[in-house]
């Protein structure tokens, strides 16, 4: 996403196997006036968020609710003051795995309640199962998660709309 976005809502997805699930890139001041990044699944990345460039102060901004699973970390602009990023981050789990180094895990414990495993049904991506969880008390993309192999299960069909 890069600057033209103003209003942006990306809810109930999965980002898997790439450098960046969601790269952001805002450097006007102001052009970006909300940014909700909830309930989604982040899987094998090497940052589950990059932040290329932003100046969202007073912007609203919500990352809520999101599952994170292999991925290395959050890319924040080198001179980023975390805490003010930070404030808009709540409710998320991370699958940190023990090896990383005390200060990735005290950073990355200010975005996001950190787990050394999450039990999922499958993390293969050939199977029916791919990213599945019981667990009711995980975030990610909403419960009954469609497998990723048929996109469509899952979803309502929608009579075509009629003209005015």
């Amino acid at each position: 996403m890069e600057n033209a976005a103003e209003d942006v809502t990306l809810t109930g997805n999965y980002f898997c196997t790439a450098d960046a699930g969601i790269s952001i890139s805002m450097p006007q001041p102001k052009t970006l006036r909300r940014l909700s990044i909830t309930e989604n699944t982040f899987f094998r990345l090497g940052h589950w968020l990059r932040w290329n460039a932003t100046q969202a102060e007073g912007q609203d901004i919500e990352i809520a609710r999101n599952l994170v699973l292999e991925a290395e970390g959050v890319q924040f602009p080198g001179d980023a003051d975390l805490p003010r990023f930070a404030s808009w981050f709540r409710d998320n789990v991370w699958e940190l795995p023990e090896l990383q180094t005390m200060t990735d895990r005290a950073e990355a414990g200010q975005l996001a309640t950190l787990q050394t495993h999450v039990n999922m049904a499958s993390r293969d991506s050939t199977h029916p199962d791919f990213l599945q969880t019981a667990d009711s008390t995980l975030p990610g993309a909403p419960g009954g998660r469609p497998s990723l192999r048929n996109p469509t299960r899952g979803s309502e069909q929608r009579p075509p709309r009629s003209a005015p």
